[in-house]
């Protein structure tokens, strides 16, 4: 049977129509393929009821139990009929609202049914509106009672349109039966590598299991199918880029990364020179680098960066370096100039939109006639009057504060140089497999020996003078503070402390002896990095700040971050912060203020500070918290809701799809082989139709 069957639209499957069909389609589902793919958020296991004993409030559970009274209680839109039912251990109280009167006539004393539903508490355990299944005398219902039936979150749109869970079940139970023959589009010898059923065995088992552990394989198999076709989008679009885009075979002499390494004042890590290795073996190769540098804040990406680049200039090329903001580009360009001092024969540039525009255009006629070897800015880079003459390698930090056609535009001003994209915000494998998936990985997993430890740990307003005086202590010691705050201007709705609110306080009453400045992204940039230059050197004490100073800010003296409304922040924002501070040699404190109470997820990522300083540990649970769209602060485009695969629990299974994927493009790229016939025409509708990323063959 033809895949085409999983595209029913969902007003043609049986027991919806199109009465129905525009509460399915709310919920995103509007096909047979997408309503197969709604899974269960639990099985009940009909052969082992609950004991109504053993029953807690806020429990989803099934009991079986003889019906011992049937009342009803109060009148009209008040008016609610009372089963009560009771097993050897207790008694539970089945209650329905605003009931019909011909229910009554479902029950009778000493009949035996099973409930399943949430319990609560009201004068005793109860249910309200249970599913409730009776068990008849002559059957027994045992062909029912010896089976585990799928339980779904409903949304209220569905139940508006009568669709409760045993309606819900005999949908997909008949939608089951229409795809009993359907092909499957993965390779049977990759099904057999990895012991994952077929794909109706899967669907099956997913929804009406025999055994758990087979629920488990069929929606580990369906999930397999997501990861799969989206690493298959992966591997073709490394594999188009680099059959189309040969990139350049990179000669240096090594002279200028050989003097640099031995200038430098510490020695490079194990990680640093494993890296290096990596972008080496990729710009002597002739293909196109398309690499992930992903290292926690200070484990030196920056350097590794500057050697990539020094590399390309030797081999007669030049190198540009993108940075989200004007102090974190104006930082790099003035550290890579410290570095590449001894080197008089190198010109390195500056471009950003706050330079003046005579400068600029100077810059400009230098940049196209390749007397500048290294080029740093901002979004200025990718003006269509910048023109490198020979651009061999870009440098994209922070990308994820790029858009990809941002990245795209830089990258085609040259002959197809080399991309190496940064990153400091620590990204769980899985995720960096998924949104950098046709791109090579590789991790600074090691810190530079000497790094202060950062103490982590929460106050409130109660212990505000006690922070003071603890600030003012190490003030006295030499030492610097940072006070971050979420807003610029005061918020009637959110109440929260504004930054400029703060510095006024500060200045005046708090801290009356101490040079306090401010910054935030509001102010001119001539201005913050006038502030940035002062706090820099020594000559203000404290910085009260918004998260402008999130991204890059390097002040090794600066050793005390206080963070007001923490439980505000997201945990990568709470993560990148605190990377401010134990830049130094002095022991480091991040302080989170809060201000209680705090919501479940806001606990959840106050404690996780706390308890670890680990980048990775902190991302993963950051996943788990928001979901991958939103793991970057933005719903990224290109990046899809999957229906069952998860970033989190399916790591390892994200790593299969991928191996899986990428040897089969290898093998057939445009997917021509016969056995492949079905997986294209499946990959093309996917993936044409959905992402509009490209067409392939």
């Amino acid at each position: 049977m033809d895949q085409n069957i999983l595209d029913t639209p969902i007003a043609e499957v049986k027991g919806i129509g199109p009465k129905r069909a525009w509460a399915f389609q709310s919920e995103d589902i509007f096909t047979l393929g997408h309503l197969l793919n709604f899974i269960p958020r639990r099985y009940l296991d009909k052969r082992k009821p609950t004991p109504i004993c053993d029953l807690g409030q806020k429990d989803f559970a099934l009991v079986k139990g003889i019906v011992t009274s049937i009342i009803t209680v109060g009148l009209g839109k008040a008016s609610r009929m009372v089963v009560t039912i009771a097993d050897e251990t207790s008694y539970l109280n089945l209650v329905w609202f605003n009931f019909k009167h011909f229910m009554l006539k479902q029950f009778r004393k000493g009949q035996k049914l099973l409930a399943s539903g949430e319990v609560s508490y009201f004068k005793g355990f109860q249910m309200l509106h249970p599913e409730i299944e009776l068990l008849t005398i002559k059957k027994n219902n045992d062909d029912k009672l010896y089976s585990f039936h799928p339980c779904y979150s409903l949304p209220e749109s569905l139940k508006k349109k009568g669709i409760g869970q045993k309606v819900l079940r005999n949908i997909i139970l008949d939608a089951l039966q229409r795809i009993e023959n359907i092909d499957d589009p993965i390779p049977e010898s990759i099904l057999k590598d990895l012991d994952l059923p077929s794909l109706i065995t899967a669907y099956r088992d997913l929804h009406f299991p025999q055994e758990l552990e087979r629920a488990i394989r069929g929606r580990q198999r369906l999930a397999f199918n997501e990861l799969f076709f989206f690493q298959l989008m992966m591997a073709k679009r490394r594999s188009d880029s680099i059959q189309s885009q040969m990139g350049i075979q990179f000669k240096p002499t090594w002279k200028l990364v050989n003097s640099l390494i031995k200038s430098l004042p510490f020695q490079l890590t194990n990680a640093q020179k494993r890296v290096l290795a990596e972008i080496k073996g990729d710009m002597l190769s002739g293909g196109q680098m398309h690499r992930l540098l992903e290292g926690e804040v200070g484990s030196g990406k920056t350097i590794v960066a500057l050697i990539a680049m020094l590399m390309a200039v030797e081999s007669g090329f030049q190198a540009a370096l993108m940075a989200p903001t004007e102090i974190l580009a104006s930082q790099h360009y003035q550290k890579i100039q410290v570095y590449l001092e001894q080197f008089k024969e190198l010109k390195v540039a500056f471009l950003t939109g706050g330079v003046s525009k005579v400068q600029k255009n100077k810059l400009k006629d230098q940049i196209a006639s390749g007397e500048i070897n290294i080029l740093i800015g901002t979004h200025a880079l990718l003006q269509g009057d910048v023109k490198p003459s020979k651009l061999g390698i870009v440098v994209v930090d922070e990308q994820h504060r790029f858009g990809v056609i941002q990245r795209s535009t830089l990258s085609e001003k040259g002959l197809n140089p080399e991309i190496l994209v940064m990153t400091a915000t620590p990204i769980p494998r899985s995720l960096a497999l998924a949104y950098f998936g046709d791109m090579d990985l590789s991790v600074i997993d090691e810190l530079p020996p000497g790094r202060a430890s950062i103490v982590t740990f929460t106050r409130d307003d109660r212990k505000r003078r006690e922070l003071y005086n603890f600030i003012r202590k190490q003030v006295e010691q030499g030492r610097q503070a940072y006070f971050v705050y979420p807003l610029v201007e005061e918020s009637e709705i959110l109440d929260l402390k504004a930054a400029t609110q703060a510095y006024e306080e500060m200045t005046e009453r708090v801290f009356p002896e101490l040079r306090v400045d401010l910054i935030h992204g509001r102010m001119k940039e001539e201005l913050k990095n006038g502030v940035m230059e002062r706090f820099r050197a020594g000559e203000s004490h404290i910085l009260v700040s918004t998260t402008v100073i999130e991204v890059g800010i390097d002040v090794p003296n600066a050793n005390v971050m206080v963070i007001e409304h923490a439980e505000r922040f997201g945990l990568s924002q709470l993560h990148q912060l605190r990377g401010r501070i134990g830049r130094g040699e002095f022991k480091s404190y991040c302080i989170l203020m809060v201000k209680p109470p705090l919501s479940e997820n806001a606990q959840r990522r106050i404690q996780v500070m706390c308890k670890t300083g680990d980048g990775f540990k902190i991302a993963e649970e950051d996943l788990r918290i928001r979901g991958p769209g939103s793991f970057f602060g933005i719903r990224q485009h290109g990046l899809p809701d999957f229906a069952i695969a998860d970033f989190v629990e399916d790591n390892i299974l994200m790593r299969k799809a991928r191996e899986e994927a990428f040897e089969l493009i290898k093998a057939d790229p445009d997917l021509n082989l016969k056995e492949h016939q079905l997986l294209r025409k499946v990959f093309i509708g996917e993936y044409e139709k959905k992402f509009h990323l490209y067409n392939i063959g």
